[in-house]
């Protein structure tokens, strides 16, 4: 190998280069810098910039229109007359709502007072060996609800077998 480095630039030509593109970029830097100072210190404010949600009015008279205290009293009538109207149809659907059936959940689906409501799920997919059936028996007198498992997909989505609820009825 060589003992002199790769980059190495005996004539300074690519140094020189590099030097005066630097000198440019940062001269140009200057320049836009200098520029937008300017623009900020001698530019004119502003007056009519109209920022969303700013209600501007070209009418004058509109305006001194709009500052009457009468208008105030007249927009506080039609609030109050919504208002009223709002309550009295909430009040009719309360009594439409009273007039319905009571719809108050049956003893057997209301948890007992002093413990959890308690719920077994029974699966019946293991075939004889599952484990499931003989804990369902264990269990029963102690359960709420009992909610056995009559339809389920495969790993494919198909839906490969479905149990009658008649078959777990006549089993418990």
């Amino acid at each position: 190998m060589a003992n002199k480095p790769i980059f190495f630039d005996a004539s300074g030509r690519r140094a020189a280069r590099i030097k005066i593109l630097a000198w440019t970029v940062g001269l140009a830097l200057l320049v836009i810098s200098v520029g937008f100072a300017a623009s900020l210190v001698l530019a004119p404010p502003v007056s009519g910039f109209n920022l969303p949600g700013h209600v501007v009015s070209t009418n004058p008279a509109v305006e001194r229109r709009a500052q009457k205290p009468g208008l105030l009293a007249r927009a506080e009538r039609l609030a109050a007359a919504a208002r009223k109207r709002r309550l009295e149809e909430i009040t009719r659907l309360h009594r439409a709502q009273g007039a319905l059936p009571s719809r108050d959940l049956p003893a057997i689906l209301k948890p007992q007072d002093g413990r959890p409501l308690a719920i077994g799920f029974y699966t019946n997919w293991g075939g004889k060996d599952d484990p499931s059936w003989p804990s369902l028996k264990r269990t029963l007198k102690t359960l709420d609800w009992v909610v056995p498992v009559w339809r389920w997909a495969s790993r494919m989505g198909h839906c490969p077998e479905e149990r009658d609820v008649t078959d777990y009825r006549n089993a418990m």
